[in-house]
C-alpha cells in the first residue's frame, strides 16, 4: 500500500445564532491579480431587527503572498428565510413583482431600498450608484453573472442559484470586489447590510472567487451564518463617556445609548419608534454624532432620537452646557412614538468650568505604558509627533508637565482648590468609542490641576490598539483658553506599538547569573529582546562581548522571531576566576539596552550526574516500562528518544559548561554522532538521545568529570510497518514465514 496520503479539501460550515460563522481552506489564485480567500469569517450583528438596517462584518483572509493590487470577489446570497408561500428565499425578504424591483434597484435609504447590499463602512453607508447598479442592470438569472471590475463596490442583489422570484432579472445576491491595500496584507473586512421584512431566521451564504463572478458557484470557498431577528426595543441604557468643559461645541459630554430587546439582545428602533431626550438643566443642548460628523454638530430636532441615529442598536449624541459654573446635569431618555414610555434611562453629565490662569503653560507631554505604569516618550509642547502605546493596553496616560517660568509657577501656586484643563481627542480609528460610532468622534476630556502642581495626567480608555495602523490624536489648546498651554500647536498621534518601535528596549539574559561554570568548559548563554511594552523584537542586532578571565571581542548576533539570541564560547583562561558577558542592543534615538551575566569558574570536581529518559527518572528506574518504537524508514534517527543528564558539584550547585559524554551498550542501538559529547547549559543539563532498530532493553551511560551514571531504555516494534520478513519456506501447499522486527 502506498504510504502517500491524499488530502482533500473539506468545506467546514459553521452556523450560529446571531451570526458567527467561519471557514478555513486553502485555495489557489485562478486569475492574474485575482485571489480566492483562504478564510472567510462572518461576524456578529449587534442587532438584527425587522425593517431596520443591520450591519454584518465579513472578514476575508488573503492567501500568503498576495500583492498590493490583488483582489478577491466576495459574494453573498440569502439561502433561507421566513416563508410566505413558496418564495421563501425571495418574496419574504425582498417582496415580489414591482416591490421586489424597487427593493433591489434603488439606493438604500432608511427603511426602503435594497434589503441586502454591501456598504461603504461599518455604519451601513450606501456606496455610489454605479457600483450599486452593476448587477441589477445585467438582469441575468444564472450563476455566470456580469464580472465586477476591480474597485467596484456593492453590486446589488441577483436572482440565481435557487433564489427565485416572480419577475425574471430581479436581483437576489450581492457581490463586492475587495483589493488588498499593501503587499503582505492578511485580512480585509467588508460590511453587509440586511433589512429583513419578517421575523424569523435568515441564513446567508458568503463565498469568494478569483474571477470576478458575482454569485456563488459550487466549489467556492464559503461560509454560512444564521441570524435570528430580534424583538422590539425593551430597554435603553445611557452612559456618559467623558467629563467636559462648559461651553459650546466642540465642548460637550459624549453619551452612548444602547438598545436591547426583552431577551437582552441588541436591537434597534422600529420605523415609528423614537426616543425623547430631556435634561434637568435648561442650559443643555443635544446634538447627534452623525456619519461624516466627528464633531457631533448634527441637530437633534426637538431632542428626538430616530432609527437613523443608531448603528446596530448603538447611537452617540453630545450634550453641551452654556452655563457659567461647573454643574452636573441629569439626562433622561424616554420612549416615544410607538415605543412605550416605560423604556427609559438616565445618566449624569458632568461639566467643569475651566481654570483660566492667564498665559500659564505646559512645555512637555509624555505618554505612559498604561494608566498606572509610568511615562516615557517625551515630546516638547509646540511640536507634532507620534508616541507609542502598548499594543495590548486598554488605557493610556498622558502626563502634561508645566513650564517653570514665573507666570506659570505663580498661577499654579495661587490655586486654592483643584482647577480644570482639557485636551482634544480624535478617535481616528474608533478604538475609543467602537465601530458603531458613525464617524471618528472628536471630544474634550477634562483633567484636574492641583494647587502648585508641576504636572497633570489625562487617562484615556480604549480598545487595544494592536499595531501602528490604529491611532488616536491628542491636541493641546492654547494657554489663553485654559491652563493647558502650548505656545504653538501641539498634536500627538498615539499609535499601537510593534516590534522595534521607538523607546528603550529591554534585554534579559538566561541564566541571569552569577553562573557557576567548569574550567575549560563551553559556556552558552541566551538573551531575549523586547520593546518597552514587552513585544518581542525580531531581526534586531545584538552584540555579545566577554571580559575578564576570557576576552571575546564584539560578536554580532541577530534576534529570531521570538527576540532570542544564543551566544557560546569555550573557557581558555588561566588566571582570573570570573568573566562578565555583556549583550547590547544599540539604539540611535534612545538608551542602549544591555544585559550582563557574571560567570564564575570552579575547579571543584563534579559530584553527581543524574539521568532522565526512557525507563529512568533522576537515575531511578521507573515502576512501569514504557516501550519506545524502533526506528523505521530511511531516517533511522526519527525514532530518537531524548535522555537528559544533570550535573552538580558537592554543594548541589548546577554546573554550566561541563562536557558530558553519552554512550549506549548493545547492537542495533546508537546515539547520534553530534550528540555523543554535549556541554551542560544554563540549567546544568545536557541533552542527548538514543535510537534503536532492533527491539530490546538497553543501558545508556552519561559521564562528566569522571562521574558516570546509567539508565535503561526499552524499544519494541509497535506498528506493523516496523516488521520485516527475514525468511520463508514452502512445504507442499503450506508456506511458513519467520517474521522479526528490525
Amino acid at each position: 500500500m502506498s504510504t502517500k496520503t491524499t488530502f482533500k479539501r473539506i468545506a467546514l460550515v459553521a452556523v450560529a445564532a446571531l451570526g458567527f460563522g467561519v471557514l478555513t481552506s486553502v485555495a489557489p489564485a485562478t486569475a492574474v491579480n485575482g485571489q480566492v480567500a483562504s478564510a472567510i469569517t462572518i461576524g456578529s450583528a449587534t442587532s438584527f431587527r425587522t425593517g431596520a438596517v443591520n450591519v454584518i462584518p465579513i472578514t476575508v483572509t488573503f492567501p500568503s503572498g498576495s500583492a498590493a493590487n490583488d483582489t478577491t470577489t466576495v459574494t453573498v446570497q440569502i439561502t433561507s428565510a421566513p416563508s410566505t408561500g413558496g418564495n421563501a428565499n425571495a418574496a419574504s425578504v425582498l417582496g415580489s413583482g414591482s416591490a421586489a424591483d424597487s427593493n433591489s434597484a434603488t439606493t438604500p435609504t432608511d427603511g426602503t431600498g435594497k434589503v441586502l447590499y454591501f456598504a461603504a463602512d461599518a455604519n451601513g453607508t450606501a456606496l455610489s450608484g454605479s457600483a450599486l447598479q452593476a448587477l441589477a442592470a445585467a438582469g441575468t438569472t444564472n450563476s455566470t453573472a456580469t464580472t465586477l471590475a476591480d474597485g467596484k463596490g456593492s453590486a446589488g442583489q441577483r436572482e440565481g442559484n435557487g433564489l427565485t422570484r416572480g419577475v425574471a432579472g430581479n436581483v437576489a445576491a450581492a457581490a463586492i470586489s475587495v483589493a488588498a491595500t499593501a503587499a503582505g496584507v492578511t485580512t480585509k473586512t467588508v460590511y453587509l447590510v440586511m433589512t429583513p421584512d419578517l421575523s424569523g431566521s435568515y441564513t446567508i451564504l458568503v463565498g469568494s472567487n478569483a474571477v470576478g463572478r458575482t454569485v456563488y458557484a459550487a466549489g467556492d470557498t464559503s461560509a454560512t451564518a444564521t441570524f435570528a431577528t430580534t424583538g422590539a426595543v425593551a430597554s435603553v441604557t445611557l452612559s456618559a463617556l467623558n467629563t467636559s468643559p462648559i461651553g459650546a461645541n466642540p465642548f460637550g459630554v459624549i453619551v452612548k445609548a444602547v438598545l436591547k430587546d426583552s431577551a437582552g439582545l441588541g436591537t434597534t428602533l422600529g420605523s415609528l419608534d423614537s426616543i425623547q431626550l430631556t435634561s434637568s438643566d435648561t442650559n443643555d443642548t443635544f446634538t447627534h454624532c452623525a456619519a461624516a460628523d466627528g464633531n457631533c454638530v448634527a441637530t437633534i430636532t426637538n431632542g428626538t432620537l430616530t432609527r437613523a441615529m443608531f448603528t446596530n442598536g448603538v447611537g452617540f449624541f453630545k450634550v453641551t452646557n452654556s452655563g457659567a459654573a461647573s454643574t452636573i446635569s441629569t439626562i433622561t431618555a424616554t420612549g416615544s412614538g410607538t415605543l412605550p414610555n416605560t423604556v427609559t434611562s438616565t445618566v449624569a453629565a458632568t461639566f467643569k468650568k475651566l481654570t483660566d490662569l492667564g498665559d500659564a503653560a505646559q512645555n512637555t507631554v509624555t505618554v505612559g505604558k498604561a494608566a498606572t505604569t509610568g511615562y516615557d516618550g517625551t515630546i516638547t509642547a509646540g511640536s507634532t509627533s507620534t508616541l507609542n502605546v502598548s499594543s495590548s493596553a486598554t488605557s493610556s496616560a498622558l502626563k502634561l508637565t508645566y513650564a517653570t517660568d514665573a507666570t506659570t509657577v505663580a498661577a499654579l501656586a495661587a490655586l486654592t482648590s483643584s482647577g480644570s484643563g482639557y485636551v482634544t481627542v480624535t478617535d481616528t480609528n474608533k478604538k475609543i468609542f467602537g465601530a458603531e460610532a458613525q464617524a471618528p468622534i472628536v471630544y474634550t476630556p477634562v483633567y484636574s490641576i492641583g494647587a502648585a502642581a508641576t504636572s497633570s495626567t489625562v487617562t484615556i480608555s480604549h480598545a487595544a490598539l494592536g499595531t501602528s495602523s490604529n491611532t488616536y490624536l491628542v491636541t493641546l489648546p492654547a494657554p489663553s483658553t485654559s491652563i493647558v498651554g502650548a505656545t504653538a500647536t501641539t498634536a500627538v498621534t498615539m499609535t499601537g506599538a510593534s516590534g522595534g518601535s521607538r523607546g528603550t528596549n529591554v534585554l534579559t539574559a538566561t541564566p541571569a547569573g552569577p553562573v557557576a561554570a567548569a574550567a575549560k568548559g563551553k559556556i552558552t548563554i541566551s538573551a531575549n529582546l523586547v520593546n518597552r511594552y514587552g513585544v518581542a523584537i525580531a531581526s534586531a542586532p545584538v552584540t555579545a562581548t566577554v571580559a575578564g578571565r576570557n576576552t571575546v571581542s564584539s560578536t554580532a548576533l541577530v534576534t529570531d522571531a521570538d527576540g532570542n539570541v544564543t551566544f557560546s564560547y569555550t573557557d581558555a583562561g588561566t588566571t582570573a576566576t570570573n568573566d562578565v558577558v555583556t549583550f547590547t542592543n544599540a539604539s540611535s534615538s534612545d538608551a542602549n539596552a544591555t544585559a550582563t551575566v557574571t560567570v564564575s569558574y570552579s575547579t571543584a570536581a563534579v559530584s553527581t550526574v543524574t539521568v532522565t529518559g526512557g525507563d529512568t527518572t533522576a537515575s531511578v528506574a521507573n515502576a512501569t516500562v514504557s516501550v519506545k518504537p524502533i526506528s523505521a524508514g530511511d531516517g533511522a534517527e526519527l525514532g530518537e528518544v531524548a535522555i537528559v543528564a544533570t550535573v552538580k558539584d558537592a554543594n548541589g550547585s548546577l554546573l554550566l559548561g561541563v562536557p558530558v559524554t553519552f554512550t549506549v551498550a548493545g547492537t542495533g542501538v546508537a546515539i547520534p554522532t553530534n550528540e555523543v559529547t554535549v556541554y551542560t547549559g544554563s540549567a546544568g543539563t545536557a541533552t542527548s538521545g538514543v535510537y534503536a532498530w532492533v527491539a530490546g532493553t538497553y543501558t545508556y551511560t552519561a559521564t562528566a568529570g569522571g562521574v558516570s551514571t546509567t539508565g535503561k531504555i526499552t524499544f519494541g516494534s509497535i506498528t506493523p510497518g516496523n516488521a520485516r520478513v527475514l525468511s520463508a519456506t514452502v512445504e507442499g501447499n503450506v508456506v511458513t514465514a519467520k517474521v522479526v522486527d528490525r
